[in-house]
């Protein structure tokens, strides 16, 4: 086989892996909207109570889906077969395994105001928001998860070695997503905090993982 023909059949795999993903990604999402209707467990910080709201979150809350769109777009389909793994572990089974948490251990938080006032456009949005993603599932937080995976395979990748600038930028929007969640009350800090941890233990694992299959 050519190495033309080798990326190819190599392109194939990695399009159907981001296929299969993506509808068990969304089939658990759609299930657990149809079947988990009441949390379990409320979480709670008094820390929370530190936390405006802020319907200007909203802005940074809504870049992670093109961000999402643009990231694995280019690691599942463009990027070096070593960073797609690098990157697809940990998002896949992390993505997966935190559905299956919310499915046994159903969790949400009490933390919106119960009025968002104003007639303009992001009041508007945020109460559109708040109608179809009630506060149920959110610890730990998938967009904080996701979020901070994405941000950690730009940092490793080699086109943006020695981009210094958009490496910057890439962090900062990582950031003001993650706290966009709580200034949303969408979250809890609590489902930040546990989803930062979470992506140690998936960076750890994934690290060592393809370290491994390096030396095979």
């Amino acid at each position: 086989m050519s190495t033309i023909e080798s990326m190819k059949a190599e392109h194939r795999h990695r399009l159907i892996v981001l296929i299969l993903f993506g509808i068990l990604y969304l089939g658990s999402f759609l299930l657990l909207e149809l079947f988990v209707k009441e949390p379990m467990l409320i979480l709670y910080s008094p820390l929370d109570d530190y936390i405006p709201f802020s319907r200007f979150a909203l802005i940074p809350y809504c870049l992670w889906f093109p961000s999402i769109a643009v990231t694995l777009y280019y690691f599942f389909l463009k990027a070096p077969e070593e960073e797609y793994r690098r990157f697809a572990l940990p998002l896949i089974f992390g993505s997966l395994s935190v559905m299956l948490f919310y499915a046994l251990v159903p969790n949400g938080v009490n933390l919106r105001p119960a009025v968002i006032e104003g007639d303009d456009p992001l009041a508007v949005l945020t109460r559109l928001l708040q109608g179809f993603d009630p506060p149920i599932n959110t610890c730990p937080s998938l967009h904080v998860l996701i979020m901070v995976l994405m941000d950690n395979a730009w940092q490793r990748s080699a086109a943006l070695k020695g981009k210094t600038g958009i490496k910057a930028a890439l962090r900062l929007l990582d950031l003001s997503v993650c706290l966009s969640t709580v200034f949303l009350k969408q979250h809890s800090i609590l489902d930040v905090f546990w989803a930062l941890v979470y992506v140690l233990v998936l960076e750890a694992a994934a690290s060592y993982i393809c370290k491994k299959k390096e030396q095979l």
